[in-house]
């Protein structure tokens, strides 16, 4: 394991694939290991897809290049279990890695974890590197309260940046898709209200233009609907299906 890291590189890196970063008994102003080519390695720990391969992943490929990094993978799989075990085994052995690019759902640090590596000096302060280094990520904590909230350890440090998603599909994930050939075959209008619905329901079931209402992810010209991501406990894929 090398003796230090790049500041502006592991923050650039923790901005971008929000990792938390750490250090490993590090000492401030020795020397960087690098790779042939010159770059700056950071030891990443992470989890990996059965079909992903983090060395040759486009996105680490571009900022290797744009931010003159070399990322050396230390993989877990997307098995909470044994990614969790594997993360804890990383930080009892005390040969840590310069960030952590954690999964919510599989392995992330929980706040509390956070603050216990960070008042133990495992986990290094970032702010003052954002401050410094990062005005998009700085000006992202400035304007967004709930960001800064989740970022901010009690202490008052940074010490991670949590996965932010600010999308319209990443916040409202489940999608009713209507079949518009067939409105138009109909005469019907997009249905505004729940009446509207209802009476385009009873159309589509009594004029036999299929055989089912809604579907879960089929080709759109087969069926009335295609919802996505909504599943239910019954024998049809989508409750409404059942009752329409």
């Amino acid at each position: 394991m090398r003796s230090s890291v790049s500041k502006v590189a592991a923050l650039t890196a923790a901005a971008l694939l929000a990792l938390a970063a750490c250090s490993s008994d590090k000492t401030e102003g020795a020397a960087n290991e690098t790779s042939a080519d010159g770059k700056v390695i950071i030891d990443t720990f992470g989890p990996q897809g059965p079909d992903d391969n983090w060395d040759t992943n486009p996105v680490s490929k571009v900022m290797s290049d744009k931010f003159k990094i070399q990322f050396r993978w230390q993989t877990t799989t997307f098995d909470a279990g044994a990614a969790r075990e594997k993360r804890q085994i990383a930080l009892a052995s005390g040969d840590y890695p310069d960030l952590f690019m954690l999964i919510p759902w599989v392995d992330g640090f929980t706040q509390a974890e956070v603050l216990k590596l960070g008042t133990q000096g495992v986990a290094q302060p970032l702010e003052g590197l954002i401050k410094d280094n990062a005005p998009n990520i700085q000006k992202a904590l400035d304007e967004n309260k709930t960001l800064k909230e989740m970022a901010t350890a009690p202490d008052g440090h940074i010490y991670a940046l949590p996965q932010w998603s600010d999308c319209k599909h990443c916040t409202y994930p489940d999608k009713l898709w209507m079949n518009s050939a067939w409105l138009k075959k109909l005469n019907l209008q997009v249905p505004k209200t729940t009446e509207d619905l209802r009476k385009v329901l009873q159309a589509f079931k009594t004029q036999g233009l299929g055989k089912v209402v809604f579907s879960l992810g089929q080709k759109h010209a087969e069926y009335a609907f295609v919802v996505s991501g909504v599943m239910s406990e019954s024998g049809c894929d989508v409750v409404p299906a059942c009752v329409a």
